[in-house]
């Protein structure tokens, strides 16, 4: 071993170090930022259903940012703000993607969630600032005599 490969060999060590140092100190100051948003209304007659083409409002529009989780979604009655039951109005599917057509997220009454779940850090779905989130979704009202007027609310 010459001295050249000993130093050279503890730059990259210390290096090595370095960065996981920084790491490190990034995922303990990460700041999480979490922000409800609602898309509709949808109004349903008794016995029908709906399959509309919609955008999703996307946090920080116009910013690169990085995402968490993009889910716990709800469905809340436009007259009352309480949930509407699933077994009231049947959420079929919802798939989102952004305009480069990559899926960003999605639900249904089988799954709460398609979208990013608590990525642990570094790990993160990201949206571009010049990224719109817009998709499908199929609702259908169970109720043979009640019409239904709801939102569609996620994190």
């Amino acid at each position: 071993n010459t001295p050249f490969k000993i130093m050279r060999r503890a730059i990259i060590a210390l290096a090595l170090f370095a960065l996981v140092c920084v790491s490190c100190a990034h995922a303990a100051t990460e700041v999480l930022k979490t922000e409800t948003f609602r898309v509709g209304p949808f109004a349903i007659n008794a016995g029908g259903s709906t399959s509309p083409s919609t955008p999703l409002t996307r946090p920080a529009v116009g910013k690169r940012i990085a995402i968490r989780t993009w889910g716990a979604w709800d469905m809340i009655d436009v007259e009352t703000g309480l949930s509407v039951p699933r077994p009231e109005v049947y959420l079929h599917h919802s798939f989102f993607y952004n305009n480069a057509g990559q899926f960003i997220t999605g639900t249904s009454n089988e799954r709460d969630s398609w979208g990013p779940e608590g990525l642990n850090f570094p790990y993160r779905l990201i949206l571009d600032a010049h990224h719109e989130v817009s998709g499908s979704i199929m609702f259908v009202n169970l109720s043979k005599i009640k019409p239904a007027n709801f939102y569609l609310q996620y994190n």
